[in-house]
């Protein structure tokens, strides 16, 4: 009998699914166990690379919250490969094969191209704008210095003050140079995203968790791709923007799983955000927060707004509507739980939103 590819991809999938389960199950869950009461194991290392807290952490946590961590992974892998399974059968079908594609066929104006990496750059160099001011303080505690992923594989070591201001300023002149100049605006771009990524990587090794900069940090790595398509004039197919849109979106919706995958239904216990608020010391969330109702219904209201922001590509008619749920979902955050800034980065990011509608997925559009 004759397998065609999507046969084959199902197959492939599935019994990937089911090798990952069976290892974890009469393997990786024990040597967890091991990891966490100090004995030799020779998974040691991947904790190590991936989960370097996991050595502080388990001074604060039960055994059972890491297995629990542990079975979520399991979990999330199987998610992965059930949502690869139903896109592998979504686009084998012709008419939502042909959506696709069009999809990130999105154009637009040589000018609103560039003046949208203009603006992206802008927003990078403001976002960045104390970073080096944070970092130099860091550098004289070296003790607290845990390089995380690349840092760690390139074997970085903790820079001086002086080392800090000079890849800062550095990246400041990139940024300039990319929105300046256009010949040589590739290169420069690359820099500046280098110098970026490099130093959000140092901020995190030192167990500085900057969640507003990730989408902005997603914008940067796809800055040179845009500056390149900028370059060869192709307006007509800026999948990099495209990109850049479903990324934020993807974000969105990670976090509002995260909370579900992690939390369950005691994320919407009024205790969770009456803490919150409590630990922040945050007068009007710990007000309105006491009202248990209103308590339950904001986390309902905060995790419904991130799992339906990637609707926003079906229904582009709406964009404003998906958009101004965001702004008022991190503005409440700022105002009743005083976390971040009253204009979040993520806010910031919508610049790449200025037009979804072309050929979406929308079928009257």
């Amino acid at each position: 009998m004759k397998i065609n590819k999507l046969q084959f991809w199902f197959g492939l999938l599935w019994t990937l699914g089911l090798c990952l389960g069976l290892t974890y199950i009469f393997l990786l869950r024990s040597e967890v166990v091991l990891i966490y009461q100090g004995k030799p194991s020779a998974w040691a290392w991947l904790v190590d690379w991936f989960y370097p807290r996991f050595w502080v952490e388990k001074q604060r946590f039960p055994l059972e919250f890491f297995l629990a961590k542990t079975d979520n992974i399991l979990l999330r892998l199987a998610l992965v490969l059930f949502v690869y399974s139903v896109g592998f059968y979504y686009l084998s079908q012709p008419r939502p094969k042909r959506q696709w594609q069009r999809f990130w066929q999105l154009a637009l104006t040589a000018n609103e191209a560039k003046w949208l990496s203009r603006i992206i750059v802008m927003l990078c160099v403001w976002a960045s704008h104390t970073w080096a001011i944070d970092l130099t303080l860091y550098s004289e505690f070296p003790e607290f210095y845990k390089p995380i992923f690349l840092l760690k594989i390139l074997k970085l070591p903790l820079l001086s003050a002086e080392g800090f201001y000079f890849l800062w300023g550095l990246m400041l002149i990139s940024f300039s140079l990319t929105a300046l100049l256009g010949s040589y605006s590739l290169i420069f771009s690359l820099i500046a995203m280098t110098n970026f990524v490099l130093l959000q990587g140092y901020l995190h090794s030192f167990h500085k968790i900057d969640h507003p900069y990730v989408p902005l940090t997603f914008l940067v790595m796809l800055l040179p791709a845009l500056v390149y398509q900028i370059q060869q004039s192709q307006f007509e197919n800026l999948w990099t923007i495209r990109l850049m849109q479903v990324s934020i979106a993807s974000l969105y919706f990670l976090a509002g799983a995260e909370k579900i995958l992690i939390g369950g239904l005691a994320w919407f216990h009024p205790l969770n955000l009456q803490t919150h608020a409590q630990m922040h010391q945050a007068e009007w969330g710990m007000w309105l927060f006491a009202y248990e109702p209103i308590s339950t219904l904001c986390s309902i209201f905060a995790v419904a707004i991130e799992l339906t922001f990637p609707l926003i590509f079906y229904f582009p008619r709406f964009k404003w509507l998906f958009l101004g749920l965001g702004i008022c979902l991190h503005l409440g955050i700022f105002l009743l739980l005083e976390v971040g800034i009253w204009l979040s980065p993520w806010v910031w990011s919508y610049v790449v939103f200025y037009k979804i509608r072309s050929t979406d997925l929308e079928t009257n559009a």
